[in-house]
């Protein structure tokens, strides 16, 4: 009886291989893309370097967003060597892998 049905109904048998091929074809591409794409968004945001910029209080943001100069030399302020590790404490530090801290100075040299 089990031989008779799966020899009498090819055509359906067919179909469901192909449906069954397809569907997990398709499952298979999608975890693939999935697990993929973090990946490659990873590594291009690693092209463009630091995203965050960490300034002291200072340092007023306005100023050198909007370039409003009253005219008033300031001193530059730093962090202290001491707080830079407060950095991995903000609510983006398990995504902070590294820091590098610089200093921005102008220079003017003389040939002699």
């Amino acid at each position: 009886m089990i031989k008779g049905a799966l020899f009498r109904q090819k055509s359906k048998m067919i179909m469901i291989a192909v449906t069954i091929a397809l569907g997990s074809s398709l499952a298979t591409a999608m975890l693939n893309i999935m697990l993929d794409v973090g990946d490659k968004v990873n590594q291009e945001l690693k092209a463009y370097g630091a995203n965050i910029t960490v300034a002291p209080k200072e340092n007023s943001v306005l100023d050198s967003l909007y370039d409003m100069d009253d005219g008033e030399e300031t001193a530059a302020a730093h962090l202290k060597e001491e707080d830079l590790g407060k950095i991995k404490t903000i609510f983006w530090g398990f995504n902070i892998l590294d820091f590098t801290p610089f200093v921005n100075t102008n220079v003017t040299t003389t040939l002699r």
